[in-house]
């Protein structure tokens, strides 16, 4: 709900301040990739061209330093931006300089994908356009990277081929939602082909005013706000802290959840000598999670007493901190640590007292006994289930401990 208010906002303020300037908090980079009209074919100036329409509009009205590097080249198809590992069926193939793995190179906010019709008038079966607009949005996903991509466009010619370009356009609607871009409603015929208005004169690209409508639909659509939200930080919230034995869980959600990562840092004494314990994405499967979570195994190795902080680090750099928190560990003060991890128990022994150890499972059999060395022992019981771990000294004293794994 606080996300979609913060969007509500955005998009309220970028409407209420288009003429002002430096909307946004800060610059962002968006790359396009795409073929002749996202390299400006059929305007009659490259100023007219859509993508010039939509750098303008950025620097002037949302932030003067935001930047739009156009990767597109004219006569291309989906097969040309495939990653660099990817083999294209001939005769086509990767441009390793124009393609997803170049748009990466340039650390952007965002990517726009434009492929009017040229899939279509290269018999490109469907199965492999969607396969290849799919491939790519995961391939940037995988980099943490959103990725809009525009409908399929009208084009004069065979019926066979405009029926492709409806095709894909639902599919492209459907598939990518509020990153879908309509570039057909209005500039096509209900025949697919291109209305009049906007026909550049060669049947295939559109003229000023179809390229001043395309920017219209791209600057009214969630890039700008999304790409702008995106860009604020990270704010990590409520962490808490649980011991586990010598281990330490972790728990915390954030607002602006975006690509960036988080950084979980670990410090003896709270105040310097931070430690970087591991990173996580703040993004899973390219899409935001509601809350996280991390166990710290063996945290008791760096001392009983431990502070915890997270570093949210969105990918423009911008970092951001949690709240410090402390725990004490093994405050029982027992002479032994035990933990679960897959299908293992650890036990170790923390005394210079000799210990005995036996483990049973739930219907009482043993599984294991013998003396704890002075290394870690690791018990590895054949199935999952709870078990019963009963531990004892010279002088009696018995501790008994139920793990689950």
């Amino acid at each position: 709900m606080k996300n979609t208010l913060l969007l509500f906002c955005l998009s309220v303020f970028f409407a209420n301040n288009s003429t002002r300037g430096q909307v946004c908090p800060q610059p962002f980079k968006v790359v396009v990739l795409g073929s002749s009209t996202s390299e400006g074919v059929g305007a009659s100036t490259p100023a007219n061209a859509y993508v010039a329409l939509f750098q303008n509009y950025l620097e002037t009205s949302v932030n003067a330093g935001c930047e739009i590097i156009n990767l597109a080249v004219g006569g291309t198809t989906t097969y040309n931006i495939q990653p660099n590992s990817f083999t294209p069926p001939a005769p086509f193939t990767v441009n390793p300089t124009k393609n997803i793995d170049a748009a990466i190179s340039e650390n952007p906010d965002a990517i726009l994908i434009n492929f009017p019709s040229n899939d279509a008038a290269n018999d490109i079966p469907i199965a492999e356009q969607k396969n290849n607009f799919t491939r790519v949005v995961n391939y940037a996903a995988s980099h943490n990277i959103p990725v809009w991509v525009t409908s399929t466009q009208p084009r004069n010619f065979s019926q066979a081929r405009r029926d492709m370009l409806i095709e894909m356009r639902d599919w492209l609607e459907i598939t990518f939602g509020s990153r879908y871009i309509d570039f057909w409603t209005g500039i096509a015929n209900a025949d697919g082909t291109i209305n009049a208005a906007y026909n550049s004169g060669d049947n295939v690209h559109l003229n000023d005013a179809g390229h001043a409508l395309l920017f219209e639909r791209v600057k009214n659509s969630t890039l700008v706000t999304d790409v702008c939200y995106a860009i604020l930080p990270i704010i990590t919230r409520n962490l808490t802290l649980k011991g586990d034995y010598e281990n330490v869980i972790l728990t915390w959600n954030a607002e602006g959840l975006e690509p960036g990562k988080f950084v979980i840092e670990c410090s003896k004494n709270g105040n310097n000598n931070w430690i970087s314990v591991t990173e996580m994405n703040a993004w899973q499967n390219g899409q935001p999670a509601a809350a996280f979570s991390y166990v710290h195994q063996n945290a008791l190795h760096l001392g009983s007493t431990l502070y915890y902080r997270i570093a949210a680090v969105h990918l423009n750099g911008n970092t951001t901190y949690s709240d410090t928190q402390r725990i004490q560990l093994n405050s029982r003060g027992l002479p032994y640590l035990v933990h679960s991890s897959g299908q293992k128990i650890y036990i170790k022994k923390i005394t210079t007292q000799k210990l005995h150890y036996i483990l049973y499972d739930t219907f009482g059999r043993m599984i294991d006994k013998n003396v704890l060395p002075e290394e870690q022992k690791t018990v590895i019981p054949t199935s999952n289930g709870i078990y019963i771990l009963r531990i004892w000294n010279e002088s009696g004293q018995t501790w008994t401990v139920k793990i689950a794994i």
